[in-house]
């Protein structure tokens, strides 16, 4: 008895959850040609469609009448072209070509002398004629070495190689010309820019430079002076009428509206914090308004104190012109208030006379007087 043989490895499952699959019969090659030929220019046939897989020269069906010879009975029928299914030789690529050709397109390629004489015919009337397949034919012998060759030499005897040169020459020129003529633009552009920038440079220093910001310190330094000078004029006035039309000329007036509130910076932190419990000036003749002036005073050194030592030395020259001119108008007011209080013991000592003369009553008072002392 035979020993029956194992199956081949082949054929055996593996041990796996797919299914064997058997290799195919006949396996896929990609196409010889990959690429496309470029669209037809007349498109696909509308009617015939048959024409567009072969050389039909345009030919279609043609429809018409069967009469008869006996009663003249007419019948519709239909005239198909002549098609021939021949293989025929290409030059430009080397092998036979099996196609569907009309018989007079075959008699049109036999006078052309070959099937690549009639593709490559370039009159509109032929390129109609070719049809979609025929189209095809043509740009696969278009893309054969032979026929470029072929191409390219009668190119040079028609001279249009060195015309396309020329040209292609001319055009390069042309084109670096406008790139020099641009950047030369450019150049010039930046050296107007360059220009410009010196210009605005030296606008910019002959301009002068802005008025330094006037700080809060400064400002309430400013108002508490005009308060004094004009309180001094005032005095002045009141104390001397004959003073009054110097006195006014000199002197500036008092300032009623409230300043500009200007930002403060770091480095003025700490005059703003001494400055911001400041009140208006009291320049009362009470004793209590004097020593409320001259707490003022004293809150405002300090103030400035602790401003210049952050501040610039343009600010420092600044405040020190604003407590120069603060203490000439305490001076002022001062020198105003002696002068007043003079007059005002003057006033009193003239007062205390009369009173004594009212109460002493005249000549005869006096002689009564005297005689109460005798």
């Amino acid at each position: 008895m035979a020993v029956p043989k194992p199956p081949p490895l082949r054929y055996l499952r593996s041990f796996s959850t797919t299914l064997r699959t058997a290799n195919p019969a006949t396996q896929s090659h990609p196409p010889r040609y990959t690429q496309s030929p470029p669209p037809y220019p007349y498109g696909p046939a509308l009617h015939y469609k048959q024409s567009d897989s072969g050389l039909y020269g345009g030919a279609t069906l043609q429809f018409g009448n069967k009469v008869s010879e006996k009663n003249a009975l007419k019948s519709r029928r239909v005239w198909r072209p002549n098609i021939h299914n021949k293989r025929l030789w290409s030059d430009g690529l080397g092998r036979f070509v099996q196609i569907r050709v009309q018989a007079r397109v075959l008699r049109t390629i036999d006078k052309c002398g070959g099937l690549d004489e009639y593709l490559l015919g370039e009159k509109p009337q032929r390129l109609k004629e070719l049809g979609v397949q025929g189209w095809r034919l043509r740009w696969l012998v278009l893309r054969t070495g032979k026929v470029k060759r072929r191409v390219r030499a009668e190119r040079e005897a028609l001279g249009l190689v060195e015309h396309e040169r020329a040209v292609a020459q001319k055009r390069f020129e042309e084109r670096k010309a406008m790139k020099a003529e641009s950047a030369g633009a450019d150049a010039l552009e930046d050296e107007i820019e360059r220009a410009g920038g010196d210009v605005v440079g030296q606008t910019e220093n002959s301009i002068d430079p802005p008025s330094p910001r006037t700080t809060t310190l400064e400002t309430t330094i400013d108002r508490l002076t005009r308060a004094l000078e004009a309180e001094t004029v005032r005095r002045a006035q009141k104390t001397n009428p004959s003073s009054r039309s110097l006195l006014t000329a000199n002197a500036l007036p008092p300032q009623t509206n409230e300043p500009e509130k200007t930002p403060h910076t770091k480095t003025e932190n700490p005059a703003r914090r001494a400055a911001q419990n400041l009140n208006p000036a009291s320049t009362s003749y009470t004793a209590e308004g004097k020593e409320q002036l001259g707490k003022q005073i004293e809150e405002i050194e300090e103030a400035v104190e602790a401003a210049m030592e952050h501040a610039e030395e343009d600010g420092r020259e600044r405040l020190e012109a604003a407590m120069e001119r603060l203490w000439s108008a305490r001076e002022g007011l001062e020198g105003v208030r002696a002068e007043a209080l003079v007059d005002l013991e003057v006033e009193e000592k003239e007062e205390e006379k009369e009173e004594r003369k009212r109460s002493e009553g005249g000549v005869l008072g006096k002689i009564k007087g005297f005689f109460r002392r005798g």
